[in-house]
């Protein structure tokens, strides 16, 4: 009986004899080495450490002279699986390094993006806190300067009043009477009142500063208090995701049944320190500026800024006199200019 030539590829072929039951004569296998594996250089190892030979033309293992070492079939097919594992091993590690890194740096990103989200939204609080005291420190100079103008006004008052009394009493020969005295204690007792209840609308305006003022305080407290968990839920977000891609790398890399495995914990833990670190400082930032921004005015500031406006609305101090050296004019005006606020025609008796 015959037996086939098996043929595994185009090269140099050798035999070897096998007998058996079907016949006393000796039958050969042809085997044929495939050229692609023959090389004319040193023995050379695989990634693992593991010899392999390398072969010339002929099929013989270079460096050998003895020319006994011919492949066999079985030969090349352990030489092919060996090297198709060798090269499945560095693919599935070039792909593991690979999906590991883009894994870390998406893990990145995200830190990177929350960080500047978070700051911003801190940044946008304390320009709200810093626009709140300028309008307790614009408030705080409008009650002096109402303070100082009901104080002025009331003053006034009393002022003329007792004059006005003191000259009627004068005319009707009473000016050094018990008359003047009653006089001039019945419009103090008036002005005392009136500077009182002055004094209580800027005691209560001031209050109503001081209440919103404490009521940031408390409200940046409370946000310095809930940064550190806020902080916490980024960080635990961005590690969540990371797992769930780790974890899937991981089953991946055992599907394809390759030795490269995921570390959990310490992935974990390198994302973890890396998103912090983007973090570090907020809390900083927050109790710093947000402090600077709850700095009132100092109160001599705006004692002085309402002291300035008090005199900026003073009317002159010649704004009503009376004239009678020139005729009628505008006050200040035309060529017989005189200090008469207002235009006003001489009277003229009529004479019946």
């Amino acid at each position: 009986m015959s037996v086939g030539i098996a043929t595994f590829g185009s090269g140099t072929t050798s035999g070897i004899p096998i007998s058996g039951s079907l016949g006393p004569s000796t039958q050969t296998i042809q085997t044929t080495a495939p050229t692609s594996y023959y090389q004319d250089s040193a023995p050379t190892s695989d990634q693992y450490g593991t010899l392999l030979p390398t072969y010339d033309s002929s099929g013989q293992v270079l460096g050998d002279s003895t020319g006994s070492t011919s492949l066999t079939a079985d030969q090349i097919a352990a030489q092919q699986a060996a090297q198709a594992e060798t090269q499945r091993l560095a693919d599935g590690t070039a792909l593991f390094n690979t999906q590991l890194g883009v894994i870390d740096s998406s893990a990145s990103n995200a830190g990177t993006q929350s960080s500047g989200d978070l700051k911003n939204s801190i940044l946008d609080y304390i320009d709200s806190l810093a626009a709140n005291q300028t309008g307790r420190n614009n408030q705080q100079v409008d009650n002096y300067l109402a303070k100082q103008q009901g104080a002025q006004s009331i003053t006034d008052m009393v002022g003329q009043g007792i004059r006005s009394g003191g000259v009627m009493l004068n005319n009707k020969n009473a000016g050094d009477s018990s008359a003047a005295g009653a006089l001039a204690n019945a419009y103090g007792q008036i002005g005392r009142g009136q500077l009182s209840s002055v004094g209580n609308q800027f005691a209560q305006a001031q209050n109503k500063i001081k209440q919103g003022h404490d009521a940031d305080a408390v409200a940046l407290g409370n946000k310095l208090r809930d940064l550190p968990q806020v902080q916490s839920d980024v960080v635990n977000s961005i590690v969540n995701d990371a797992q769930q891609k780790l974890g899937a790398l991981d089953q991946q890399m055992a599907y394809m049944s390759l030795p490269d495995r995921v570390d959990m914990e310490a992935q974990k833990q390198q994302i973890t320190n890396d998103v912090l670190a983007k973090l570090q400082g907020l809390d900083q930032l927050l109790s710093n500026q947000g402090n600077q921004a709850l700095t009132p005015e100092a109160e001599s500031t705006a004692l002085q800024k309402a002291g300035s406006l008090f005199s900026a609305g003073a009317a002159p101090s010649n704004a009503f006199q009376f004239s009678t050296d020139v005729p009628t004019a505008f006050q200040n005006t035309g060529p017989y200019a005189g200090n008469l606020p207002i235009f006003t025609l001489p009277s003229k008796k009529q004479t019946a």
